[in-house]
């Protein structure tokens, strides 16, 4: 119990009922099985979302026999592969003679029973099963998976990119300090994802999260929003009231949009971190402040610095460690794992999972998301509210076209490399031709002053296939 949030401590309650309940319904009618599976999915949304991988896979597994006791074999499939990469992380979090009892025991036998004689036999029968069904299938990189890649999904953070590899080991690294934490990046990208995996990972995860807005607080209320306020500070104010900082005691506190913080505020806000106390709004009574600050911004804080528009020694308090959260535009390698996540997420209990032609996902990769995470999300559940099994370029709502655009707008530099500048400029252009000449090739080698050979080869490399041949885009 004492490894979970305090906020999920029903969670052992919830197994043993589970277990309970799987016993003995399992030979009841099919509709009140059912049923319970619907149940169970609560019990499984919670263990996700705290991060309690001990209960995680074993809640997945019960489901995913209830699955198979129903002839559901694309979900009982589903569960049991995120069944068995919750119990590889969980062995992987304990000692080697730890690792040997959890194996040996009565739940751990009955997956194995279940699912295969081994977890590596059931890995490449999970891989058969879903290329018979259609779905897509990702290979594990050779040898055992690393910890910050298998950890990502009870995160709620998903990538097997080489940037998200890199952010994924800081911040196994950052959560065993107590220093303080500033996330940047371009907003959609998934701060407060980053800020809450640190907070579970540190040694205050038994404390409470507590994450603010300063963009979102009223003008004229973020004093008392932060810090509390007594009895009679102001009109309206009768009775006492503590602040985030308070409830904050013994964990996290998380201030997104830190830059937006009124500069009065942040001289107060540097007092306290330079000091560890605290006084409410209209007290003379000091409180210990007793928490760790993570701050996140979208904007760039040392320019505001140079302006005067943020103080400069509280940029410095507050840059313990700077985390960088990569736009969705620099890894585009996990966009398809992002959206066959969020597939599974939205996903109403009746359906499948709807799969995405070759030329979806090229256009899909193909394409800036200048609102990051958050827009392939929102796109991902406009998909699904098309209710079609196969997904097609008519389909999407994006284009790849505006990415064209962004290049004339200032700070590019910052934005882009030169070579994605160059290849976006080459694809573009290479685009043009085709449309001109009706996307017959031996016309553009002759438009472009090159040989037919040349054309297929810069077609190849900038992701272009006989279709944009044919329709030009």
């Amino acid at each position: 119990i004492a490894e979970v949030d305090p906020a999920e401590r029903y969670l052992p309650v919830w197994f043993a009922a589970v277990l309970l309940r799987a016993e003995l319904e399992s030979e009841a009618e099919r509709r009140q099985l059912k049923t319970f599976s619907y149940e169970l999915s609560e019990a499984v949304a919670r263990a996700r979302e705290a991060g309690a991988i001990p209960f995680l896979w074993r809640l997945l597994a019960v489901r995913a026999g209830i699955w198979r006791r129903l002839g559901e074999e694309d979900r009982a499939l589903r569960d049991a592969g995120e069944a068995e990469g919750a119990f590889d992380v969980y062995l992987e979090n304990l000692p080697a003679r730890a690792q040997r009892k959890a194996l040996r025991a009565p739940e751990a036998l009955r997956l194995k029973e279940e699912w295969g004689k081994s977890r590596a036999g059931k890995r490449a029968e999970t891989g058969e099963r879903k290329r018979s069904l259609g779905l897509e299938v990702s290979e594990p990189k050779g040898g055992r998976r690393r910890s910050s890649e298998a950890i990502e999904p009870y995160r709620g953070m998903i990538g097997v990119s080489p940037p998200m590899r890199e952010l994924f080991s800081l911040i196994e690294r950052i959560a065993r300090t107590d220093l303080p934490v500033l996330i940047t990046g371009e907003s959609g990208t998934g701060k407060e994802l980053a800020a809450r995996a640190i907070h579970r990972l540190s040694g205050r995860r038994k404390g409470p999260f507590v994450a603010e807005n300063c963009a979102a607080i009223p003008e004229g209320l973020a004093e008392s929003e932060l810090f509390g306020f007594a009895r009679g500070a102001f009109t309206g104010a009768v009775k006492a009231k503590p602040g985030r900082m308070e409830a904050a005691a013994g964990g996290t506190l998380f201030l997104d949009e830190i830059g937006d913080l009124p500069l009065e505020i942040q001289g107060k806000l540097l007092r306290v971190l330079s000091g560890g106390k605290l006084r409410r709004l209209g007290s003379s009574r000091v409180r210990e402040a007793d928490f760790r600050l993570l701050c996140a911004t979208a904007r760039d804080l040392r320019s505001d610095v140079e302006k005067g528009a943020f103080r400069a020694d509280l940029f410095y308090r507050i840059l313990g460690v700077e985390i960088r959260l990569p736009p969705l535009r620099e890894r585009t390698e996990d966009i398809v794992p992002l959206i066959e996540f969020f597939f599974r997420k939205h996903l109403p209990p009746d359906r499948k999972v709807p799969r995405l032609t070759t030329r979806a996902k090229q256009r899909l990769l193909g394409y800036g998301w200048p609102g990051n995470v958050r827009e392939l999300e929102n796109e991902t559940r406009r998909l699904l509210f098309l209710e079609k099994e196969l997904l097609d370029v008519s389909d999407l709502r994006i284009d790849v076209s505006p990415r064209k655009y962004e290049l004339l707008a200032p700070g590019v530099v910052k934005r882009y490399s030169f070579s994605e500048v160059q290849g976006l400029i080459e694809r573009e252009y290479l685009l043009q031709a085709l449309e001109e000449t009706g996307g017959v090739i031996s016309r553009v080698a002759n438009l472009l002053g090159v040989n037919r050979r040349s054309v297929y080869k810069m077609m190849e490399r900038l992701g272009l296939d006989s279709d944009h041949v044919r329709k030009g885009r």
